[in-house]
């Protein structure tokens, strides 16, 4: 690779890093036989900051620009240097979604007769001869219904389960450069 910058990080395509780079997992390493590499990265992707700092880990992570201003139109969130969110899953509860509602499915199995009295093999209605569907029923009374008469059907609610919750994704390796030029600060 030409020249690289030290602690300059690149997406690779092999199956190893090589020489003079190391995978971006997080890796600890030694201030005294790295100081310079520590000079750049300091103890912002972790370690004690005295002995010790971790290289930046980015496995199953999407690299996110530092910085961003308030006030900016669209307004942009800040990220500082280091800073890591985000959930790879999520579980969605009555709390987190919005208001909504399901369609009812039902099909009766036997034959019922539609009748403005309720029995166990009946569905109430005002029914004669058109709609056996209610959609504005004012009554007041519940009516159990025989499970053999109707069986209804919608979908399940997800059980508080979790999901996953990435964009779609292209696995790649990111190295970081642990051997290379110091990179001086523009004027």
């Amino acid at each position: 690779m030409s020249s690289p910058y030290l602690a300059e990080i690149r997406i690779l395509p092999y199956m190893f890093a090589p020489r003079d780079w190391a995978d971006c997992s997080g890796t600890v390493m030694l201030v005294q036989q790295n100081s310079a590499l520590f000079a750049l990265l300091g103890n912002h992707y972790g370690g004690n900051g005295q002995t010790n700092f971790a290289l930046p880990d980015l496995r199953a992570r999407v690299p996110l620009h530092v910085g961003g201003q308030s006030g900016q139109k669209p307004p942009l969130s800040y990220h500082q240097l280091g800073q890591a969110g985000g959930t790879t899953t999520v579980t969605l509860t009555e709390q987190t979604i919005p208001s909504h509602s399901h369609g009812v499915t039902a099909a009766n199995t036997i034959p019922v007769k539609l009748t403005d009295t309720a029995t166990d093999t009946t569905y109430l209605s005002n029914w004669s001869g058109g709609v056996a569907y209610l959609p504005n029923f004012s009554g007041t009374t519940a009516v159990p219904l025989n499970e053999e008469t109707i069986g209804v059907s919608g979908g399940q609610n997800g059980a508080a389960l979790a999901h996953e919750n990435r964009q779609p994704f292209l696995a790649l390796r990111f190295c970081i450069c642990v051997d290379g030029m110091f990179p001086m600060r523009a004027n």
